[in-house]
C-alpha cells in the first residue's frame, strides 16, 4: 500500500435505470460502451487513469487538481455534444471532485477524499461538476476555470461540512461558448430550491415558447423581499443556459440612477465574454450604454448626432435590435432584477424591448423581470408600465408566494441530506412559524441553529436534542444581527463601511472608508464570505447575499456617523474612481455640507445630470438638476453660475421629456445669464430653447 496526495473524480449518469429500461436490453449495452468511451477518452485526455467503473459512471484519479477539473469540464462538453447528435441517447452526468491523501492498494484508491469525491458526485445536479473548495485553491494560476461558491455541504459518511464550489462549463461549438452564465445570477447559497412545482412548471413552458416556437415571452415575477424571485428566475436560466441558451443579466440599484443601468450591465457582459456581437440596426447608438464598446467591436459606427428625441428613439431602437438578434442564433434569458427600483427611463426601454420582440416571429426572448410588489402602489412608475406590459402579447404577471410548511420541511431535508426525525421536524416547523416560509428567512434562521448549537452533526446527521428549548430570534433582522455579533469588531467595521457604499463594492473603495490597509480589509471579507454575508463577484469585487444584510447595517448607524462615512466613500471614489458621478452625486447628498461647503455636492449632481442627458435618459437628468437646485437654495452670489447650469440642465431635461414648460424655463434662464454676464449659458439655453434665439440675444 502507498499513500499519495491525488485528486479523484467520481461520475454518475441521472436517471441511469430509467433511461437503460427505455433503450432496452441491446441498445442499453451499445449505449453504456458509448458512455464508457466518451469519459474514459476525457480522462486520458487530461492525464488522469480510470480507476474502476461503477455501473453507471466512473472514478478517476489525477495526480492535480486542476488536471481533474479539466477532465470533468471534458467529460460534459463530451456528453453535450453526443446528446445534441444522438437525441435518442441523450443524458446527463453528475461529477464530483475533492483532492487529498489517498491509499492506493492494488487496483483501487480508499480514503476520506474519496467518500468525499462520491459524495460530491451525488450532491450534484445533470451537467454540474461540483468540486471541494481546496480544489479551486490548488487550481489558482492553472487554466481559466471559473468557481462559484455553494457554500458547506453536508455530505453522508462525513463529520464535518464541506465547502464547496461548481465549475462553470461551455458546449463546444455553441454559438455563446465564450458567454458563460451570469455570476450576479447564479444561486449563491448552498440552500436547496424547494416546492413551487407549478411555477417552476409555468416558467419552463414560457422558455420552451420562447426557444421553440418563435413566440417572445414576458414573465413578470412578485414577491416579497426574499422570498426568491432572483432563485427562481436563475433555475430556469440554469435550465436555458445548460441547453446552449445565452443568459444575460441586470438589475436597478436602490439608490445609484445609474441610466439604463440593466442594460448596460447585460451589454457590457456579453461583450466582453462573447466572440461576436450582434449589434442589429443603429450599433454606433450602443455606445451610449457602454462608451469603450467600439473598443471591443471592430468598425463600430459613430452615434447618430441629431436632436435629443431623435438620439433617444435611436438608442431605443439600437437596444431592441441588439436584445432581438441576439436571441436568434441560441435563444436569449434576459433577466432584470429589482425593476421597483427601476428609473423611468429604464421602464420605458424595457417596454421598447418587449414590444420589439413581440412584433419579430424570428425572437427567440425569454424576458424576466422581477419586482417587490410590496413596494409598488398606484402612485409608482413600474406600475403604470405594468399595465402596458401586460396588454403585449406573451407577456405574464406570476406571483411567489412563501414556501407551505411541508416545503420548509422539504427544504431543510435537503439541506442535512437525510430524513428529518421529530425533533428535526420539529425545528423545521418553529422556523417555519418565525419567518412565515420566507426562504431567505429561513436560510437565516437556520444558519443561526447550526451556529449556536441547536443543532449538531453527529456522524453525518442533524442532532436536535430538544426543539422546545429553541431560542428563536424575533424577526430575521434579529437573526442577522445576531450572526454579525458572532464576527469580529474589524469584520463589522468593514461590513458597515460596505452597506455606506452600496450592494455591491471593490476592495480598494471598503478599505479606504474603513481606514484600513487592503490586506487586513481582504481578511475580514474573507471571514465575512465565509459567514455567508458577502459574495466575490469579480477580482477585487465583493457583493452582499442580499440586500436585507445591508440595510440591517446601514440603518444601524445613527445620523451623523452615516454622514461621515459618506464623506469618506465620496473621498474614495474621489481618489480611486472619478468618473462614477453617479456615486459621487448620491455620497455627497448623503454626506450632507461638509464645514458649510455645498459645492462638491452640487458639481457632482449637475454633472451626474449631463451623464444622464448625454445618455439621453432625461427623466434621470431631471432628477439630478432637481436636486442640485435643492442644495443651491440657500447659495449666495458665488453660486450663481452653478444655478443657472442646474437650471439650464433642467429646461434641457424638461424639453426632452415633451414638458411644454422647457420654453418658459429656457428663456428666463437666457435673461438670467445674461443679466449676471454668464454668456455661455445663455447660448446654450437659447440654442436648446430654439424659437427664441432671435428675440432674446440679437
Amino acid at each position: 500500500m502507498a499513500t499519495e496526495t491525488a485528486s479523484v473524480l467520481f461520475t454518475d449518469i441521472v436517471g441511469s435505470t430509467a433511461l437503460l429500461q427505455s433503450l432496452g436490453e441491446e441498445a442499453g449495452q451499445a449505449f453504456m460502451r458509448t458512455h464508457d468511451d466518451l469519459l474514459s477518452t476525457a480522462v486520458d485526455a487530461a492525464g488522469g487513469r480510470v480507476v474502476k467503473g461503477l455501473g453507471d459512471g466512473i472514478m478517476a484519479v489525477f495526480t492535480s487538481a486542476a488536471d481533474a477539473v479539466t477532465a470533468g469540464i471534458g467529460i460534459q462538453r463530451a456528453v453535450h455534444t453526443h446528446s445534441r447528435q444522438s437525441p435518442g441517447e441523450s443524458f446527463e452526468v453528475r461529477v464530483g471532485v475533492s483532492v487529498g491523501d489517498v491509499v492506493f492498494e492494488e487496483d483501487d484508491v480508499h480514503g476520506t477524499v474519496v467518500i468525499e469525491a462520491a459524495r460530491l458526485c451525488d450532491q450534484a445536479q445533470g451537467g454540474q461538476i461540483l468540486v471541494a473548495d481546496l480544489v479551486r485553491a490548488l487550481t489558482r494560476g492553472r487554466g481559466s476555470f471559473q468557481f462559484e461558491s455553494v457554500g458547506d455541504l453536508t455530505l453522508k459518511g462525513l463529520d464535518d461540512p464541506v465547502h464547496a464550489c461548481w465549475v462553470a462549463w461551455e458546449p463546444i461549438g455553441s454559438p455563446d461558448v465564450q458567454v458563460p452564465f451570469p455570476p450576479l445570477l447564479a444561486p449563491n447559497t448552498s440552500i436547496a430550491y424547494a416546492g413551487r412545482l407549478s411555477l417552476r412548471a409555468d416558467l419552463q413552458k414560457a422558455w420552451e415558447m420562447a426557444s421553440s416556437a418563435g413566440t417572445a415571452q414576458t414573465i413578470l415575477l412578485a414577491g416579497e423581499p426574499g422570498v426568491g424571485k432572483t432563485r427562481t428566475a436563475s433555475e430556469v436560466a440554469l435550465v436555458a443556459h445548460g441547453a446552449g441558451a445565452l443568459v444575460l443579466y441586470g438589475r436597478c440599484d436602490e439608490e445609484l440612477a445609474v441610466p439604463f443601468e440593466p442594460f448596460v450591465e447585460a451589454l457590457d457582459w456579453q461583450s466582453l465574454h462573447g466572440p461576436t456581437l450582434p449589434l442589429g440596426r443603429f450599433p454606433g447608438d450602443l455606445r451610449r450604454l457602454v462608451p469603450d464598446l467600439d473598443g471591443r467591436v471592430d468598425g463600430l459606427p459613430a452615434a447618430i448626432q441629431s436632436d435629443a428625441r431623435a438620439e433617444e428613439h435611436r438608442l431605443y431602437e439600437a437596444v431592441a435590435s441588439w436584445i432581438v438578434e441576439t436571441s436568434k442564433p441560441t435563444g436569449l434569458v434576459l433577466v432584470i432584477d429589482d425593476l421597483h427600483w427601476a428609473t423611468k427611463p429604464t421602464l420605458q426601454l424595457l417596454l421598447h424591448v418587449v414590444r420589439a420582440a413581440a412584433s419579430d416571429p424570428a425572437a427567440r426572448l425569454l424576458t424576466i423581470g422581477t419586482y417587490r410588489d410590496t413596494d409598488v402602489d398606484r402612485a409608482h412608475s413600474l406600475s403604470a408600465m405594468l399595465g402596458d406590459l401586460r396588454r403585449l402579447p406573451g407577456v405574464e404577471r406570476l406571483a411567489i408566494d412563501s414556501l407551505t410548511a411541508d416545503e420548509v420541511i422539504d427544504l431543510i431535508t435537503v439541506a442535512a441530506g437525510h430524513e428529518l426525525d421529530g425533533n428535526a421536524r420539529a425545528m423545521a416547523l418553529r422556523a417555519y412559524a418565525e419567518t412565515d416560509g420566507n426562504p431567505f428567512f429561513v436560510g437565516e434562521i437556520l444558519r443561526h441553529f447550526i451556529e449556536t448549537g441547536v443543532v449538531r452533526f453527529e456522524e453525518g446527521r442533524w442532532v436536535v436534542e430538544s426543539p422546545d428549548t429553541i431560542d428563536v430570534p424575533e424577526g430575521v433582522r434579529d437573526v442577522i444581527g445576531r450572526r454579525l455579533n458572532r464576527l469580529s469588531e474589524q469584520v463589522n467595521t468593514v461590513l458597515t463601511a460596505a452597506a455606506v457604499i452600496g450592494r455591491d463594492f471593490t476592495l480598494e473603495t471598503v478599505a479606504a472608508v474603513a481606514q484600513l490597509d487592503a490586506d487586513a480589509a481582504l481578511d475580514a471579507l474573507d471571514e465575512a464570505i465565509g459567514a455567508r454575508l458577502v459574495e466575490e463577484t469579480a477580482s477585487d469585487g465583493f457583493r452582499f447575499l442580499h440586500a436585507l444584510t445591508r440595510q440591517t447595517l446601514y440603518e444601524e448607524l445613527s445620523a451623523t456617523r452615516r454622514r461621515r462615512f459618506h464623506a469618506r466613500v465620496m473621498a474614495a471614489l474621489e481618489a480611486l474612481d472619478p468618473g462614477d458621478l453617479a456615486g459621487l452625486a448620491h455620497h455627497s447628498i448623503e454626506a450632507g455640507p461638509v464645514g458649510g461647503d455645498v459645492s462638491a455636492a452640487v458639481g457632482y449632481t449637475i454633472a451626474a445630470g449631463e451623464q444622464a442627458l448625454e445618455a439621453r435618459a432625461s427623466s434621470d437628468a431631471a432628477g439630478y438638476f432637481r436636486s442640485a437646485l435643492e442644495l443651491l437654495d440657500d447659495a449666495g452670489p458665488e453660486m450663481v453660475d452653478r444655478v443657472l447650469a442646474a437650471r439650464c440642465g433642467l429646461g434641457i431635461a424638461s424639453r426632452d421629456m415633451g414638458d411644454s414648460a422647457y420654453r418658459e424655463i429656457l428663456l428666463q434662464v437666457v435673461r438670467d445669464a445674461l443679466a449676471a454676464e454668464h454668456v455661455d449659458v445663455a447660448v446654450r439655453a437659447a440654442l436648446a430653447n430654439g424659437r427664441v434665439i432671435a428675440s432674446t440675444i440679437g
